[in-house]
């Protein structure tokens, strides 16, 4: 289906509602026209979000409600000021509201130099404004950013946070114009006097410079030193024009810490505020004095610690800065983390990880220069958390991320598949479970007196047909010595060994080529082409999950419940390439074949499957059928008819099972018995296919 007109033009939309929102948050703080614009923003991503069918969700939103939760402890119990408190506890949840929109437009746009284009344009335009009305500069100038409504040290931070996009945007678009606006953003943070500023453009331009272009990076960080050196040296340390001028704010520091000579007036405020938050913090170390409260403080003289850390502390105690400070941690250590697993993609990647570790790097730099701020409630400064979650979401590249959570908040009733997949419901009785999951699932009631289509009947059976024989038929081990006993030793797979431990596996005695599965379950298949390029601590890792999941508590298939949980090898059917052989699906009924799926085309995580009847006509009961061409034809197998014979007499005398065969070069190969396709949940039927398949299943009342 083509793309409408308006989901074409969303993407510019939604960069055009953030740049009203981001230039009147700036320029506009706290007025009805910034809120309005926030609004916009609000409202163009949640079109974005339902003509995209997409919606996210992080951890870190969590991490964000327990801040705000413990804020609201705090204010209730232990606030000096409980209105003071309460007001920047809706400040924050406006503030997660938000983030959590900021995330939903990162991940739609699916590219984060949108953001970081915008960015850059924006505080470069209100930085050439900003520095072009203070002009020319005298010893008595105005630092920049008065002048325009903005506190000059937040001036100075959002300039040099654009200097560090300035250059990733460089980096990944191979363009040197991006640059340019450095010449006009490096004098901005010169010019605004903000020390925090000229720290935090430091720093991100010496290891972003390194990260981006790493090639030879020692002599590189030998050379930016030896610059950096010189220029402290010459035009800040020694009297001259730019000292006395531009840099006079940064000699009275320098030659304070240095020297211990002069004064600097902020230095030693911010000084006499750390020693009176940590004071407050030491009589209340686990309540704090509540949220905002610091200023009420005696000694505070009316306003904020100047120190993140600090601000915490007095605000609530080392449960808020432990809640805080662990996201920000978590985010950075679940970025390396995703980093470590990418490094064998790490040409594919390229791009992908460079953002990632430059973000990594502005959430570290903003961390430390917490020291000299208060950010946590400043939505501009405290939104790197939410650009590294998004760049390594991004990176990660997850099959179909945000459709569940859509589909969920659309059909809230889908809620209840998640829950049961992390076994909320193992104690709930089978028949009632059954017709909630069904519901949840297929989004329809379950008829089960009398059962109609093919998925009731499967869900009949698992309540009604309860022959323990049968459990021997799923379990792959021991479902060998019954293809052996019936139709022959020579339709098995070679076995290479089994374990009931995913540690015993000693990979050096097997071959280059083999297939790794559970006997207790279905799925989690490991189909190994290359030994030396199979992860072998991931294959255990996900082995020792698979051994652990009860298979029966989610579809209530009772013949799995009690299968001991083993790991099995068994030899590669594929071809010399390494292609995989078309795996031939029968459907038996009262031992006769009735209808036969085709599996092909089979490669990372997709397949084709065609529904075909006994004869191999093409039965349009699935919508992948359905949907081929008139004149698509499958090649009938030359040995279809001694495979159809051989999955009847497996199935011989049971009410309905479904033999798994391959034909392969080495001859008809046996591959699983299940006795429950799908679980009986199959979604891909179109039309009357769920109700033809059915009236091939007779059931006791119905014969």
């Amino acid at each position: 289906m083509k793309p409408s007109w308006i989901d074409k033009q969303l993407p510019l939309l939604a960069d055009l509602a953030f740049a009203l929102y981001l230039s009147t948050e700036i320029l506009l703080a706290h007025t009805v026209l910034s809120q309005l614009c926030m609004l916009l923003f609000f409202g163009v991503t949640a079109i974005y979000v339902f003509r995209s069918k997409r919606v996210f969700f992080s951890w870190w939103i969590i991490a964000g409600a327990l801040v705000i939760l413990w804020g609201v402890t705090v204010s209730f119990a232990w606030a000096i000021d409980r209105d003071a408190s309460f007001s920047m506890v809706k400040t924050l949840m406006v503030n997660l509201v938000f983030f959590f929109v900021l995330l939903q437009y990162l991940l739609l746009q699916g590219n984060l130099l949108r953001y970081f284009s915008v960015f850059v344009l924006l505080i470069t335009a209100m930085s050439a404004v900003a520095v072009a009305l203070i002009l020319p500069i005298t010893v008595e100038w105005t630092r920049a950013g008065n002048l325009i409504g903005v506190n000059p040290n937040w001036l100075g931070m959002l300039a040099a946070s654009a200097i560090g996009f300035c250059l990733l945007l460089a980096a990944q678009r191979k363009k040197a114009l991006w640059l340019l606006p450095i010449l006009i953003l490096a004098p901005t943070v010169a010019l605004t006097k903000s020390t925090k500023g000229a720290v935090l453009a430091a720093i991100l331009f010496v290891i972003l410079l390194l990260i981006l272009y790493p090639k030879y990076w020692y002599l590189k960080l030998a050379g930016l030193l030896v610059l950096a050196a010189a220029a402290f040296y010459f035009l800040i340390y020694q009297e001259n024009a730019l000292s006395n001028t531009v840099f006079h704010r940064f000699q009275q520091l320098a030659h304070y810490l240095l020297k211990g000579v002069g004064s600097d007036e902020s230095f030693t405020n911010r000084s006499s505020l750390a020693s009176v938050a940590m004071e407050a913090f030491r009589n209340r170390p686990w309540t704090g004095w509540g949220i905002d409260c610091f200023r009420f403080l005696e000694g505070a003289v009316q306003t904020y610690s100047h120190c993140n850390f600090t601000e915490l502390l007095a605000s609530g105690g080392v449960p808020l800065l432990i809640l805080y400070y662990g996201a920000q941690l978590t985010a950075v250590a679940l970025a390396a983390r995703s980093l470590y697993r990418t490094r064998a993609k790490r040409a594919e990647l390229r791009d992908e990880r460079k953002i990632v570790g430059a973000m990594t790097v502005f959430l570290l730099a903003q961390v430390a220069m917490d020291a000299g701020m208060v950010s946590y409630y400043d939505r501009t400064m405290a939104v790197y958390p939410v650009l590294l979650i998004a760049a390594t979401r991004l990176m990660d590249k997850r099959d179909k991320d945000g459709e569940r959570l859509y589909a969920c908040l659309r059909h809230p009733e889908k809620l209840f598949v998640w829950l049961a997949e992390h076994g909320w419901f193992r104690r709930m009785d089978d028949e009632k479970y059954l017709k909630r999951f069904y519901r949840a699932r297929l989004g329809k009631q379950l008829h089960l007196n009398p059962p109609v289509t093919m998925n009731e009947k499967i869900q009949w059976l698992k309540l009604h047909d309860r022959n323990p024989q049968h459990a021997r038929l799923v379990d792959k081990l021991a479902v060998r010595d019954f293809v052996s006993e019936t139709i022959g030793p020579e339709y098995l797979v070679e076995l290479l060994g089994s374990w009931d431990d995913a540690g015993k596996i000693d990979f050096s005695e097997l071959p280059e080529r083999f297939v790794l599965k559970c006997s207790h379950n279905s799925g989690g298949v490991i189909v190994c082409k290359d030994k030396s390029k199979l992860n072998l601590k991931a294959a255990r890792k996900m082995l020792r999950r698979q051994l652990k999941r009860s298979y029966y508590a989610q579809g209530r298939e009772w013949l799995y419940k009690d299968v001991p949980p083993r790991v099995l090898c068994e030899a590669f059917l594929g071809s010399e390439d390494g292609r995989l052989p078309d795996d031939y699906k029968f459907f038996c009924f009262d031992g006769a074949v009735r209808a036969v799926c085709v599996c092909t085309n089979r490669k990372d995580k997709h397949a084709d499957y065609y529904f075909f009847d006994r004869d191999f006509n093409r039965l349009a009961v699935n919508e992948a059928t359905a949907n081929l061409p008139p004149d698509f034809e499958i090649d009938k197998p030359m040995r279809f008819e001694q495979m159809r014979s051989l999955a009847e007499t497996l199935g011989a005398g049971i009410k309905h099972v479904r033999v798994d065969l391959y034909d392969t070069e080495a001859g008809i190969k046996f591959g699983e018995m299940t006795f429950f396709d799908q679980s009986g949940f199959a979604d891909d039927y179109v039309g009357d296919g769920d109700r033809v398949m059915g009236e091939f299943l007779q059931l006791e009342e119905q014969a």
